[in-house]
């Protein structure tokens, strides 16, 4: 994904955070293990832990990625070794290194295992952060292609001035990459020229590359209740639509966080496509972390249920590691 070379200190409203009922109940949930019918899902309630990638030289150049494999520079790489030192001081341990919302949702970080595995995208960007939070875990780590960017096909290798000329209609997809529930289901059944993919493709395929990996650590040997995650801006972005029109629970969230008219972290959209709620999320920026909530739900359908806890964390990146914008306004 590419982003506007403007830089800014993440302020304090940078990150969702649920209200008090929604950590206590999450909290109630993760103490307890799913038992139903037989076609129920054998697992405990689980954190999952998504990391974008580091930084690019494409990035940095406002650049369209998609699935072109594009290696990280040197503030990637050091984004990358930032991350992964927070999170290992973060796991098993009350430490506060991010402002990762309530006390709930740290408590529930503090007594989860350290994970054996570290899942990442097959491209050299993500891999090599993943290879990172490995190290510092003590993790191997298991690409999966379910976890690679959006193949954005006609658009890749374009800047982002000139993806909104020459390609305006996929452009006009593409820039809601981070827009939640709030595209219109014609956009995000639209696959992007050039044999790419729409925002349900990415969707559908990255939900089901994490659930699987949560059912796996579940039936073998490694019952971690935290998974970890390193992929890409356009995965996220629909792993955040995936919460917010599943669940629908945005209005339910406090006034901070990434929210609209946030303009001074160059998040505003106002040319939202048929917008159906109020509520903005912050950009996925480079090497940001978010905290997703996944509960076994409907015991006939065995169909999981995801929520936020945090999302597009920065405040572990200072100094020359702090994100360029990801701003996507033209």
């Amino acid at each position: 994904v590419t982003l506007s070379h403007t830089s800014w200190d993440p302020p304090s409203y940078m990150y969702i955070f649920p209200p008090a009922s929604m950590a206590a109940a999450a909290a109630a949930v993760l103490k307890r293990t799913f038992s139903g019918n037989a076609g129920a899902l054998p697992f405990s309630s689980r954190l999952v832990m998504v990391v974008r990638h580091g930084e690019t030289d494409w990035n940095a150049q406002l650049r369209v990625q998609g699935r072109t494999d594009i290696e990280l520079n040197d503030t990637g790489l050091s984004q990358a070794a930032a991350s992964a030192v927070a999170i290992a001081r973060m796991i098993g341990s009350r430490r506060n290194d991010f402002q990762t919302s309530t006390a709930e949702t740290q408590s529930l970080l503090s007594t989860s295992k350290s994970p054996s595995v570290i899942y990442t995208s097959t491209l050299k960007r993500a891999r090599d952060t993943g290879v990172a939070i490995a190290d510092a875990l003590g993790s191997t780590i298991r690409t999966d292609p379910g976890l690679n960017e959006w193949n954005l096909g006609s658009l890749e290798g374009l800047t982002k001035d000139e993806a909104s000329v020459s390609c305006h209609e996929d452009w006009k997809i593409f820039r809601q990459w981070c827009d939640g529930g709030d595209v219109s289901a014609e956009h995000a059944e639209t696959p992007i020229s050039g044999d790419g993919e729409s925002m349900d493709d990415v969707r559908h395929r990255s939900v089901a590359c994490l659930e699987t990996a949560i059912k796996q650590s579940s039936l073998g040997s490694h019952d971690d209740s935290l998974i970890v995650a390193v992929t890409h801006g356009g995965v996220l972005g629909q792993l955040l639509r995936h919460c917010t029109i599943e669940n629908d629970h945005r209005d339910d969230l406090p006034q901070q966080g990434g929210l609209e008219r946030n303009t001074s972290a160059s998040i505003t959209n106002e040319t939202t496509v048929q917008p159906q709620h109020t509520t903005k999320y912050a950009r996925a920026a480079n090497a940001c972390i978010s905290i997703f909530l996944v509960t076994p739900g409907d015991t006939k359908t065995s169909q999981l249920q995801w929520s936020i806890l945090s999302w597009a964390d920065t405040s572990h990146l200072t100094g020359d590691d702090k994100p360029i914008s990801a701003h996507y306004e033209k």
